[in-house]
């Protein structure tokens, strides 16, 4: 039986991840180091008036929108759309926090499985997006989740083209701290979050 004891700061050596480790604890320590890097690449804003180089903490300047379940007849049923909004909700209209759009309500039978947020241009759904990533990969929600994976529609058309890829081929394109991995695991329960995808995208 293999003993590992991590701590936060002192990512274990990936040589010894591959090398030594099997089964849930090998599943683990990519989990631990897929968060690793998804904390460092989200945790962090780059846009606006900053210099090249220069970044300010998502933590210090995020602020929650109004998240407001609704429907829209251009995808199909099984859709959970959710709008995200700067105004003030509406009487009648269901709001929740931005982490919890994939909880159903206790009058919801069947799992929330596909989600899609709409919102107008520059009303913050990638930086939302952004945060809901961030605080999976801290531990601090969402901790149900195995697996967390954003991938943008541009670079994966741009990457693929017309090429036969699997799954798993896609994701160690994007993500080598997952090249180890042949398969996600069974009842590894996974999230793909597909950012900007065009409405032709949507109705596919």
């Amino acid at each position: 039986m293999t003993s590992i004891h991590t701590h936060k700061h002192i990512p274990l050596p990936w040589q010894y991840i591959k090398s030594k480790l099997t089964g849930s604890l090998f599943f683990l320590a990519v989990q631990d180091k897929l968060k690793s890097y998804l904390k460092k690449k989200y945790g962090c804003i780059y846009e606006g008036t900053s210099k090249e180089g220069d970044f300010i903490y998502l933590d210090q300047i995020y602020t929650e929108l109004h998240v407001i379940e609704g429907a829209w007849g251009g995808v199909r049923d099984e859709h959970e759309v959710i709008h995200l909004e700067s105004r003030t909700p509406a009487t009648g209209e269901t709001t929740i926090e931005a982490n919890n759009i994939f909880k159903p309500r206790p009058d919801q039978k069947k799992p929330i499985r596909t989600g899609l947020t709409l919102g107008i241009a520059g009303v913050g759904k990638t930086v939302s997006v952004q945060k809901f990533i961030h605080d999976w990969a801290e531990g601090k929600e969402n901790q149900d989740i195995d697996f967390i994976f954003p991938l943008p529609f541009c670079k994966i058309n741009s990457n693929i083209g017309e090429k036969d890829c699997s799954l798993i081929e896609l994701l160690h394109q994007f993500f080598t701290v997952m090249v180890p991995v042949k398969t996600l695991g069974e009842g590894s329960k996974v999230l793909f979050i597909f950012d900007e995808p065009t409405s032709s995208e949507l109705q596919q």
